[in-house]
This record gives C-alpha cells, structure tokens and sequence, in this order.
C-alpha cells in the first residue's frame, strides 16, 4: 500500500469460496448500492467512503488527492491488550473542533497483514484483511457536541487462528447516508497496531487534560491564554474557524508559567471577521481547548 502511516485501509474479501472471505464484509460491501451497471465488480475502491472504481492504476492519484482535503474531525487510539489474552479494549477519542455537534456511525475493524494465499488475480500477497467488525456491520452511532473531544470504548475480540502480530484496529467515522454515486463519505479514520495496546485504556478522555485560562472574550484585538508548564517543554496553539477550519497555528517552548497570545489574525496576516472560533493547546501531550468570540 501507497502512503503508509498515512492511510487506515480495509481490504474486503466477500467470496465465500475464497479462504480469506469474511460474511461481515460481504454485508458491508453490498450496503453500498450496486456501482457498476446495475450490480456489482471486484475488486472495488471506496477511497474516504467514495466510489472509485475498479481500475487499481486511478488509486493512487484518488488517495492523493483525498489526502489533500483536509478532515474535519479528530480521532485518536490507545487502548489496553495483554498478548496472548485475545481479548483487549480500544479507546477512541473523537475531536470536534467544529462550531455545529455532528451525528456519524463509528466503526471499528480488526484486520490482519501478510497473509498469503495465490487469489485468482494473481495477488498472492494480503493486507489490511478484513476479519471482523467489533462494532457490527451496522456501527456504533455517536454524536460529537460542537468543540469537544469524547471517548468512545469498544472492547474487542481475536480468534484463535489470527496472527496478533499482524492485526491492527482501524476506527472510522462515515455520514449515515448514502449519496447517490454509491459512496457513503467518511469524515475521519486512524489506525493502531494491536501490540500497540499495551497499556491501560483511560476510562476519561484520553489525552491528560490541561488547565489553561483564556481571554478577554468576547475577543476585540488579542486572545491571551494562560498555562503552567515544565521549563522546556513544547507547546503548539490552533485556532479552527466554526466550519472546522484551521485559521491560525503558534508553537514554541515553554518556560513554566506561560502566556500565549493569539492577535486575531490567520496564518496570512489578515485579521479575522467577528464569530466563534475553536481552540486547541497542547503541551507534552496533555491538551485543552475551548471557545473565542470574536467582536468588532
């Protein structure tokens, strides 16, 4: 697979005469409306939940060009799995920094890497292998309220014939309706190896949380946030406009009680109009965010 780290993808065998055919992924695949005349070709892209055909040379270019849109929507992995138990528990956290909650279905998939087995077309080789949906087929529905982050936990399951070496989890984020060229758009997706899950899962959202104090607001010409922080730590502040764009980014090292100021003014230099805007700071990985409203 192209752009590795960067692309949590799932690889559906849907044949029940094949070796690798998984009947959760057969249900999924055919919850999408029939792409190609009236049914049904493989093997089929779905790039972000869009229908991209089935000619592997346009992969690339679609991926690369999904890549470039930017998400919305934050999502991030940790979890607990002892090896060999089989049994584990993922932790999701979901990030709206958005000024509107948003409803989606979030799923969640094991999948398993290097397996061989010679397929009809000539592809000997497989990744990504769709073994089971722990959310079920249907996903779990989850709404984000407008800038917060929550957690949702799934506990999941292998068998006994699954290498836990090669499995991974992918999380998704995909809109409930179908549009009408077959796709089913999804607004964010992460990936984690399962021997990543070493840990203990957190049972409050995951990143340790940060106390931070921020104002004047309403914001006329300067935001000023305030924090505590170890002496040479780092810490980087986005600003996201209500449609989930981010309008301005600061960084820098921090010098135990810190002041962070942000002038009102985007990446460009342009001030920004009145409105409410989302903000995020984090500092050695503990975080916190918030609101500014903006006023002329």
């Amino acid at each position: 697979m192209d752009f590795p780290g960067r692309i949590a993808a799932i690889e559906w065998h849907i044949n029940a005469s094949y070796p690798l055919y998984s009947a959760e992924a057969r249900t999924r695949f055919r919850s999408y409306p029939p792409p190609y005349n009236g049914g049904y070709a493989t093997p089929w892209a779905w790039i972000d939940g869009k229908s991209r055909g089935y000619q592997y040379s346009s992969w690339s270019s679609w991926a690369q060009y999904q890549m470039a849109i930017p998400a919305e929507y934050g999502i991030g992995l940790t979890g607990s799995y002892t090896p060999g138990a089989g049994s584990g528990e993922l932790a999701i956290e979901l990030t709206n920094p958005t000024s509107s909650p948003v409803t989606a279905d979030l799923f969640v998939v094991i999948t398993e890497d290097s397996i061989y087995y010679s397929a009809p077309n000539g592809d000997p080789w497989h990744n990504h292998v769709c073994r089971q949906f722990a959310t079920g087929v249907s996903g779990t529905s989850v709404t984000i309220p407008a800038m917060t982050t929550d957690t949702v936990i799934q506990n999941f399951a292998i068998e006994s014939g699954w290498v836990e070496e090669r499995c991974n989890l992918v999380a998704y984020l995909q809109t409930p309706d179908v549009q009408p060229d077959s796709s089913r758009p999804i607004h964010q997706g992460a990936i984690i190896r399962l021997l990543e899950l070493t840990g203990i899962a957190e049972r409050e959202p995951v990143r340790p949380r940060l106390a931070v104090t921020a104002g004047p607001n309403p914001v006329r010409d300067r935001a000023e946030l305030h924090f505590n922080a170890r002496p040479g730590s780092s810490w980087r502040l986005a600003v996201y406009s209500s449609t989930g764009r981010r309008v301005a980014s600061l960084q820098g090292i921090a010098n135990g009680k810190d002041i962070v100021t942000w002038n009102r003014r985007d990446e460009s230099g342009s001030r920004v109009p009145a409105g409410v805007y989302g903000w995020r700071l984090t500092v050695d990985g503990r975080t916190a965010q918030g609101k500014l409203v903006t006023t002329d």
